[in-house]
């Protein structure tokens, strides 16, 4: 009974963060941006315990017109405790840089570190994540100085199995905490997402997601939204 409680609290809560954000959209029409994020992931279970992963995605900026940033993404997963995971993961890639005087393409290096716990009841799923994330960004040129960004973030993501129906609904949230860096201190932005996946044959398969993202700083900077499409293969 008590789960069963917990459950809906959660649903609740994470749909008021979606309803409110949706609402803050609203009011700000003319200041917002679309983006949509595209990504193609191949998985090996390498054993019970190991999951390797590799992932290609590529993210389009100014309604959707030109690239925000293409990258290469590694992920180890480890599996223990029956509904605890620990990841690893590592990040190359390159983003666009359309403020400011000096503009054009930034080579930056991403690694983040997952703790994630997973339970279940009835029909529903629930996950909470942990990560830490550190990024380096380069310069335009050699001689310009490196940026260095550390940030916490935590996600609540709840779905339901609907008896029959290959298109589970999801929602999600997640909050953005920075630390060590002057622009980036304390919670900074939020997300909120809804989404669905499917399979695709016996190995494959498909994620879409709708996705607000708002800074909570400066309330003046658009709000974003976001749709993403990805394809998954496993090699299980």
């Amino acid at each position: 009974m008590f789960a069963s409680i917990r459950f809906l609290m959660v649903a609740i809560v994470l749909f008021l963060g979606f309803a409110n954000t949706a609402s803050a959209q609203t009011e700000e029409s003319n200041n917002r941006d679309f983006e949509t994020w595209t990504g193609i992931n191949l998985a090996i279970k390498l054993n019970e315990k190991f999951r390797l992963g590799i992932e290609e995605q590529l993210r389009l900026k100014n309604n959707s017109s030109e690239t925000d940033q293409f990258f290469t993404q590694l992920n180890l997963r480890y599996a223990f405790l029956n509904k605890l995971t620990l990841g690893l993961g590592g990040r190359y890639g390159r983003d666009n840089d359309t403020n400011g005087k000096k503009q054009g393409y930034r080579t930056f290096f991403r690694y983040h570190l997952d703790l994630g716990y997973k339970q279940s009841l009835n029909r529903f799923s629930i996950k909470y994540r942990l990560r830490y994330q550190h990024k380096i960004r380069h310069g335009l040129q050699s001689s310009d100085k490196k940026i260095f960004h550390n940030t916490t973030r935590l996600k609540t993501s709840l779905s339901y199995n609907i008896r029959g129906w290959k298109f589970d609904p999801k929602i999600s949230s997640e909050i953005f905490n920075g630390f060590i860096t002057d622009e980036k201190n304390g919670f900074y932005k939020y997300r909120v997402s809804i989404g669905t996946d499917a399979k695709i044959g016996q190995k494959g398969r498909i994620d879409v997601f709708y996705r607000l993202e708002k800074p909570l700083r400066n309330f003046e900077v658009q709000t974003t939204k976001i749709l993403g499409v990805n394809y998954s293969y496993s090699f299980d």
